[in-house]
């Protein structure tokens, strides 16, 4: 509105000064009309914009009062009109390009105000003063008006179009506000929940230093790709001196993979003391998931062992990459792994297999979950198991706890900087004798 004010101060101030210098014969108004119309347009359009810009107006009331205070306008371009009616054309410009602006701010009756103002100011003169103008250019004139007049029409529905949009919009603007609103505490509250699993399943994480001062020595490490994750270890003292290993990869991640590995742990411990063979072990956990996990597409991975006092090993797979023992006698590397092996959850009554060794002491046994080996570089190469198996020879002097250090260094030098695509465990434990 302003920036038009401005554009029809100067517009008509250019379009006289055409007429004065170069269409003598063209009747104009009178130079100090035409300076104080200029004056006039310009204090009103400052002092609208110095209402809006500084708060005491809302764009709404800005429109408005601003077509009220400018109605000596069209009353000016009705009497230039009135005088030069020939360039009717001109000055109706002037008239519509006022009103373009404030179409969805500006109340219709305003818009028809001005309209009104401006032909009164021209033809009521008109009629009473040269009728013989009217009665000449009938016909153009009365076209000329039907065409005003259905332009104006148009431009109030336009308006009031634009009105409507505008509210729409505002609503939708309001909604969206309140919606981003509701989704921070929405996500603050998520936060808040992933935290607190997160470290309630790293409190459910055995603590190690309580099997340090028999005849094995342990250390572990676990990295979740979420907030919380999908694997998952546990060491448990199963009296008489023997130690059971436990570990398991749930499929997928995140709160989903977490729900199972709590459920599949919640198995584990409620049946562990009852059972001193590592595959019937599986097989009731295999039964319990099964009911929960068949028809949500999931299954687990696990390896269980049981270590003896005197060194004999019991180890039983389900699904699980195999372990890794190393001889350090012989200074060799054998993977544990049994027949009739097949993930838990999916088939109830399916029966897992016993296999076992003798532990010497210097002895040691890596389990691991696959994100481990399946970790992979820039170039899309994986860790992989050779690589696992050269370090755990390599470093076989170290203690589990520095071992362990040294592999996660290890991976993290070998990814340079590319991040896991899956959850990964580990569980290192020599046998001291």
């Amino acid at each position: 509105m302003t920036v038009s004010l401005f554009q029809g101060a100067f517009g008509v101030l250019f379009f006289w000064s055409i007429l004065r210098f170069f269409v003598p014969s063209a009747e104009i108004p009178h130079p100090l009309l035409v300076g104080f119309n200029f004056l006039y347009t310009i204090s009103v359009a400052l002092y609208s914009n110095y209402k809006m810009v500084t708060g005491r107006w809302t764009a709404t009331l800005w429109a408005n009062r601003a077509l009220l205070l400018s109605l000596p306008l069209p009353i000016f371009y009705g009497y230039f009109t009135f005088l030069s009616p020939d360039y009717l054309p001109v000055l109706i410009v002037f008239v519509v390009g006022v009103e373009l602006p404030v179409l969805g701010l500006a109340k219709s009756r305003y818009l028809t105000l001005w309209y009104a103002t401006y032909f009164s100011s021209f033809l009521l003169p008109s009629y009473v003063w040269r009728r013989w103008y009217l009665e000449e250019h009938s016909v153009f004139l009365t076209v000329f008006l039907t065409t005003c007049f259905f332009l104006h029409f148009w431009l109030i529905r336009a308006s009031d179009s634009v009105k409507k949009m505008g509210a729409q919009l505002t609503r939708s603007l309001v909604q969206t506000k309140q919606n981003k609103r509701a989704l921070k505490r929405l996500h603050t509250i998520q936060a808040i929940d992933s935290t607190l699993a997160r470290r309630l399943q790293r409190d459910t994480l055995p603590d190690l230093r309580k099997f340090e001062s028999g005849n094995l020595s342990l250390s572990a490490r676990y990295v979740s790709l979420d907030t919380v994750g999908g694997d998952f270890y546990d060491v448990v003292d199963l009296g008489e001196g023997k130690t059971g290993l436990f570990i398991a990869d749930v499929s997928g991640h995140g709160i989903s993979a977490a729900l199972v590995t709590m459920m599949t742990k919640a198995a584990f411990r409620n049946h562990y003391r009852e059972q001193s063979d590592p595959s019937q072990l599986l097989k009731i956990v295999n039964r319990s998931l099964s009911g929960m996990l068949e028809n949500q597409g999931m299954f687990v991975t696990a390896f269980y062992c049981i270590i003896h006092p005197k060194g004999e090993l019991l180890f039983s797979s389900a699904g699980h990459p195999p372990a890794l023992f190393l001889n350090k006698r012989e200074n060799r590397i054998r993977e544990l792994f049994t027949e009739n092996t097949f993930f838990l959850g999916i088939e109830p009554t399916w029966s897992y297999k016993t296999d076992s060794i003798v532990m010497d002491r210097g002895d040691r046994l890596l389990i691991y979950t696959d994100g481990l080996v399946e970790a992979k570089n820039k170039i899309g190469q994986q860790y992989g198991e050779g690589r696992l198996s050269e370090l755990l020879l390599k470093k076989a002097n170290l203690s589990p706890e520095e071992f362990s250090e040294i592999l996660m260094k290890d991976l993290g030098e070998f990814q340079a900087g590319r991040l896991s695509e899956d959850d990964i465990a580990l569980v290192c434990c020599d046998f001291r004798g």
